[in-house]
């Protein structure tokens, strides 16, 4: 990012890396996804190039989202990467539910600049990024 964003307690930027780093924690509700995005959206905006992100999904306690919201947020997302630079974005998985919606949006981003991938295993989000597993710790939220 060219301009230093105040960032949200879960989310780290490596500069060197041009990646952004999220460690979801507690509820992950329609709210939430929206404040993220909005986020993601403005420092996009203002970014020097496009950036890659990973998103830790691990330490989520509840998922109170349903089918419709997920489609609905990830469709759009897929037209907001419709003629942009490519950009990946891993989400690292630890429960089944969690498994599914990111793969929900990762099917329904397909044909966008925006290329999702899901994993259970951080080493391979790392390999698939080209970055190392410590770059992928993110930020301690409490």
């Amino acid at each position: 990012m060219s301009v230093r964003l105040r960032l949200p307690a879960h989310m780290i930027f490596h500069h060197d890396l041009n990646l952004l780093v999220a460690k979801l924690k507690g509820v992950l509700n329609p709210e939430r996804i929206q404040s993220d995005i909005a986020f993601v959206t403005a420092a996009e905006s203002q970014a020097a190039k496009p950036f890659n992100r990973f998103v830790d999904m691990s330490a989520i306690t509840q998922i109170r989202l349903d089918v419709s919201h997920v489609s609905k947020t990830a469709k759009l997302r897929r037209m907001d990467y419709l003629n942009g630079p490519a950009v990946k974005s891993a989400y690292f998985v630890t429960t089944k539910r969690a498994a599914q919606l990111a793969e929900m949006c990762a099917a329904l981003t397909k044909g966008s600049s925006l290329e999702i991938a899901v994993f259970e295993e951080i080493g391979a989000a790392a390999r698939w990024l080209g970055v190392t597993e410590q770059d992928l710790a993110g930020p301690e939220v409490f």
